[in-house]
């Protein structure tokens, strides 16, 4: 990727802990605003493979907000609607104030692609 000035870009698994170390280390003198993430396991189609990667990647992203999200802080996150989304959106809903529910209009219609929009985090760890 090309450098973008005042971008920091970390490539890794956000399920790896040595990769949330980094992140971590590199703003260690700064809280975040906000939390963007498009990240999504590469799907087998077998749902008891699935949804455990896609939890994973949930309590990485929830823990990373606890760790480097500011009070009032945001979260945009891809999710796909199926088993795991009352999983996701009670933890979401447990440390923001304020979630909206978008589906994107360039999203085929028979996608399961959503966003979840969370506003102001609570930090109520």
């Amino acid at each position: 990727m090309k450098k973008i000035k005042n971008v920091n870009f970390i490539k890794g698994d956000i399920c790896n802990i040595k990769t949330i170390n980094k992140i971590i280390k590199k703003t260690k003198l700064y809280k975040i605003n906000s939390i963007i993430s498009d990240i999504s396991p590469n799907i087998s189609g077998i749902k008891e493979i699935d949804n455990p990667k896609y939890k994973n990647i949930i309590k990485s992203i929830i823990y990373l907000c606890k760790k480097k999200l500011f009070i009032n802080g945001n979260l945009i996150i891809k999710i796909f609607l199926g088993e795991n989304f009352s999983y996701i959106l009670k933890k979401i809903k447990n440390i923001f104030k304020k979630i909206n529910i978008y589906k994107p209009k360039c999203s085929y219609k028979w996608s399961k692609e959503i966003y979840i929009i969370a506003l102001k985090y609570k930090n109520n760890y």
